[in-house]
Order: structure tokens, then sequence, then C-alpha cells
């Protein structure tokens, strides 16, 4: 059965929405207290517990807070607010203190505080995803949330007593707080010490970014198999008898013994090709895809490897924590699990405008191609992404692409064209790390 082709490539979304005005620090006068919540009733105890999550100390004012603040020249900077006053903000930046006049502010706003997003990330991942909770742990550690760190550890080792990369990770944490503890008690025998430079910022942390499932892999696989090149399958023959019985009376299963035991000795590639034309789509999960089809590993060669991870999902971008509603999977970046992630995500996601990343009809036009090329050049133009500290401060982004004459935004073109067309509906149960549709009133708070 001949089956049209198209393709995707990638495309770094848009900024952060905008923050409230200079004011939105200061309590709502007019915001009605919230009623308490009823208590709820005690549910017995499952085994092994859930991480008993220490609660976090509601913050006294927003100092200490990590906000963005954006200026009248348009430059945007990212920081720890340590001081605010009517005549200037001071923000740590990089380890930097860095002062801003209050009449250069045009607003700013208030990031989410670290529980607040480990609740968030927390809520993508089940009890029993030891490799995500291990990573979430990491993340932890990155921002100093060492209680928070040791919780979630302590009952993941409950749950998985012999797992090497949990007992690495609790011996840590351990570690860690052994040392914060030693450091926090005074020693009287030594005399005071001079205070230690401030250490180097730590790079961002990935994006707990959810990864699909073996059976969810292996469908994407199946929709994408080429019967003029199929990668190697195997389909077991009590699936062919149950297509046969399901489908008899059609005109493509023989009426004779004869004619439906010669299906039963079809090659993998000419059965799936029966069930195309039988359009049995109830079957399509039980044959399995071992190789990539020849689509998935343009995308993987030509797409994923050279522009996702090198460009669009590094840690400073698409890839990290702060990573926006654009959130790309980035552990263990060969993986078939980690490659058609990020490729079902990039065909899902939804700009602010709701417009999706790739346009199979004109592959050209995708917005994440037009996004990753030069400004100069692109249709859609990536806005600007300002980094540093004031005066010398500069675009960080820089273009993939020179124009689509460039031999990576043609392979990328190719591969849009190789995948199958119309483009399936998986039906895929996935809970994102975060929306990849924008929100359907109000301000999109990803920006993207």
């Amino acid at each position: 059965m001949p089956r049209a082709r198209t393709s995707i490539l990638i495309g770094v979304a848009a900024l952060l929405a905008t923050g409230p005005i200079l004011r939105a620090l200061e309590p709502d006068p007019a915001a009605p207290p919230v009623p308490p919540s009823p208590p709820a009733e005690s549910a017995p105890r499952t085994d092994p517990p859930a991480a008993e999550v220490p609660p976090p100390a509601p913050p006294a004012s927003p100092l200490g807070r990590e906000v963005v603040i954006y200026l009248k020249d348009g430059r945007i900077f990212t920081g720890t607010l340590l001081q605010q006053s009517p005549e200037q903000f001071v923000l740590r930046i990089a380890g930097i203190s860095t002062t801003f006049a209050a009449n250069t502010v045009e607003r700013y706003k208030i990031l989410p505080t670290n529980f607040e997003r480990y609740q968030e990330m927390r809520r993508q991942i089940d009890d029993t995803d030891a490799p995500g909770i291990v990573q979430l742990v990491e993340w932890l550690i990155a921002r100093s949330e060492l209680d928070l760190a040791r919780a979630e550890i302590n009952a993941l080792r409950t749950r998985f007593p012999n797992n090497a990369q949990v007992q690495r990770t609790q011996a840590q944490v351990n570690r860690l707080i052994d040392l914060r503890d030693k450091a926090a008690r005074p020693d009287a025998s030594k005399p005071p010490e001079t205070p230690a430079a401030p250490a180097p910022p730590l790079a961002p942390a990935a994006a707990i970014v959810p990864l699909l499932g073996a059976d969810q892999l292996n469908l994407m696989k199946v929709y994408e198999v080429d019967l003029s090149r199929p990668p190697q399958m195997s389909i077991a023959k009590d699936v062919l008898q149950a297509l046969i019985d399901k489908y008899a009376g059609h005109p493509l299963i023989p009426a004779t013994r004869e004619g439906r035991d010669a299906i039963l000795r079809r090659s993998p590639a000419e059965a799936l090709d029966l069930m195309f034309r039988l359009r049995a789509r109830e079957f399509y999960p039980q044959v399995r895809v071992i190789d990539m089809p020849e689509s998935l590993r343009r995308f993987r060669d030509d797409v994923h490897k050279p522009i996702l991870m090198n460009f669009c999902a590094t840690t400073a971008c698409h890839g990290g924590a702060e990573a926006g509603r654009l959130a790309f999977a980035t552990s263990k970046p060969n993986s078939d699990a980690t490659v058609l992630t990020n490729l079902y995500i990039l065909e899902r996601f939804r700009t602010a405008d709701d417009k999706p990343l790739i346009d199979w009809e004109t592959p050209e036009r995708s917005v994440f191609l037009q996004l990753a090329m030069a400004r100069d050049s692109a249709a859609m133009r990536h806005p600007v992404v300002m980094r540093g500290s004031p005066g010398a401060a500069s675009d960080a982004w820089k273009p993939l692409f020179r124009s689509s004459a460039d031999r990576r935004f043609q392979s990328a073109e190719a591969w849009i064209r190789a995948m199958f067309k119309p483009r399936p509906d998986y039906a895929f149960d996935y809970q994102p790390f975060r929306s990849l549709t924008p929100p359907k009133s109000g301000p999109d708070p990803a920006g993207r």
C-alpha cells in the first residue's frame, strides 16, 4: 500500500510571558482571604510509604526569591532579588550583585519557589520510576534543597533497596547533609574564618520530562514502517490467526483453508502489509518493531542529535529546568525512548497562537525550522535572548541555519517529507513536563 510521507525539524519557542508590574510583589489588599481547607480523612498508609516532604516556611517577603526583570530597553535578566527600594533593584546574577535603577525597570515577576517547582515536577513522576526520582533528587541537590532530597531518596530506597543508583544517591545526600550540619555547628577551638568567596553557580538541572512507555514507542515505529524497506520485525502466529478470524469474510482474507494457512507463513512485512490494507489498527500494537524505521532513523541522525540535542535542548534553553512550556528530554539522548519522546513533543506542541511546530504540507515553512534560521532570512524571527550584566549584556541566541540552502536545513526538511502521511492520532495517555498546548484563556505563563 503506497503511503504518503512528510516530516519535522526543530524549533525554539518564544520568550517568557509578561510579568506583573512593579507593584505586583506587594500583597493585594482586595484579595479575599482563602478559607482553610477541611481536614482530610485519614487513609490507610500504603507500604512502602511515599516520601514525607517537609513543608516549606512561607516566604516573609520577595527578597531571596528568583525573579525575572524586564528593562525598558528590552533587555531581560534573571536572578535572586537581594534588595528592592523606590530607587533601585539589586539582583544576584551568576554570583555577582547587579544593581538596576528603578526608573529603568519596566516590570518584573517572581518565579515559582523551588518547592513549587519541585511539587509540579514530582506530580509528573510515578512512585515506581526510580531513574526519574533520582533525577529529581539531583535537581534538589543542585538547589541545596537537601531536606526534600533526603525525604525523596529515603522513600525511594525503601521501595528499591537493591538499586545501586539509588544507594549511591542516598549516600551522596547523606554526606551533603552531614557537611551542612557540621558547618552549622560552631567550633570554639578554631578562630573565626574569613568568609569564602561565593561558589560558582551550578549548571541548570535538566527538566524532568517523562518518557513514553515501551508500547507507545513501538506503536510509533509501526506507523512509520516503510514496506519497501522494512526494518526487522516480528508478529506472533496467534496474532495472525486472530486477525484472520476477526476479518473472515473480507475480500483480503482467503475463504479456503490453504489460503489462510498461507497467511500464517507470510513474512512480518507481508503480514503488516495485510494489516495496513485491512486498516486493522487494533492489531498494530501486537507487531514488534525491533529496528528503527527509515523515517525515524532520519529523525534520530539528522534532526535529534545535531539540532535538538546540540542546539535546542541545551541546559540554557529547552533542556534546562527553566525550559518553559517547551521542554525536551535530555537523559540518555541516544535511547529510543528519548528520541521518540522528543519527536512526540515536537509533533504535539502548539505555540501561544496555537500553531504547530511542524508544517507537514509545506515543511520549509515549519515554525521550528524558521525559528532556528538567521533572523534576516526567517519568515518567523526568533526573539532576542539577553544574557549578561547591565552594560555588558548581549543577545545570546545564535542561528543554526543561515538560510534554507543550509545542508542541515535541507536534511531536516527531507526528514519531514519522509514521515508517514496523514499523521496518525496515537491517542497516548501521556502527561508532559508542562502542557503542550497554550492556555484556553489568559496569558501563557510560559510565554511559549
